[in-house]
This record gives C-alpha cells, sequence and structure tokens, in this order.
C-alpha cells in the first residue's frame, strides 16, 4: 500500500537545516515509528536538483541515480515502514541498472536524504532496514 502525502499539512522547514524528533531513551516500537513518520514528513525528501548537488561529491552514486531512481528513492524514503513498496522499488532499480545501482541508490538514502541528517539514532538508522528487504533481489546480501 502507498501512502498518498498531503502536501498541505507539511510544516514549513525552510528556515532551519533539519525538523528533528530529539532521542529520548527507549520506546515501543509504535512510539518510534511515529517519531519516524513525523521525521518524514516533516523532512521532505530533496528535489532531483538538489540531490544531483549532493552527489557531485559522490561520482559512483551519481552516476546511477536518474530521475527514475530519484522517484524510487523519494517513493521509499515517504514509505519506509512499507516493506512491499520498498521491496517494489527496489525491484525497479535492479530492472533499470542491476546490482551496482541498487547498492549506489542505497548509499544515496542511507547516506544523502534526509534520514542521514537526523540526530536520533533510531531514524538515521531505520532507512537501513532496506538492505534486508532487498534480500535476493538480483544477488543481494544483507
Amino acid at each position: 500500500m502507498m501512502v498518498e502525502i498531503d502536501y498541505d499539512n507539511f510544516i514549513d522547514c525552510t528556515e532551519q537545516e533539519t525538523f528533528d524528533v530529539p532521542f529520548e531513551g527507549f520506546k515501543s516500537l509504535d512510539e518510534e515509528l511515529d517519531d519516524i513518520e513525523y521525521y518524514v514528513y516533516n523532512n521532505p525528501y530533496p528535489d532531483y536538483e538538489e540531490m544531483i548537488e549532493k552527489l557531485e561529491k559522490h561520482w559512483q552514486m551519481q552516476g546511477e541515480y536518474g530521475e527514475d531512481n530519484h522517484e524510487w528513492c523519494q517513493t521509499m524514503y515517504y514509505n519506509i515502514w512499507d516493506d512491499d513498496c520498498i521491496y517494489e522499488m527496489g525491484k525497479n532499480i535492479y530492472e533499470k541498472g542491476g546490482l551496482y545501482a541498487m547498492i549506489q541508490n542505497y548509499h544515496t538514502l542511507v547516506q544523502l536524504s534526509p534520514f542521514a541528517d537526523s540526530q536520533n539514532t533510531i531514524i538515521r538508522n531505520y532507512c537501513k532496514r532496506i538492505s534486508i528487504i532487498w534480500e535476493e533481489i538480483g544477488g543481494w546480501k544483507f
């Protein structure tokens, strides 16, 4: 199931770098997922031009990040808790560019998406679950 994004309800974050959720100790899984959802909806995924700027110093990742890949990575970002969606986006990346494209797009999400900007370890590392969900797509190994 894909999440329909209501852009009208985003908090305007243009005045600050990252609208973060501080780490407040151990929480239940539901509370952590609420924090992640709050973070995702209040820290929009960069548009294609912004991501290309971020990728300028990462030529390996940039070489595997086209407009289709941007759309698929953005979809994963906004649906990070949806295993089926993440799996399908991984298949799309693999079918277009192979295993190397999957590797580079994974690193783009982990290192350059808004997840990487969070000071909350749980939020920052949550997108690493992609590696588990992509298991067996095109030989991907966790």
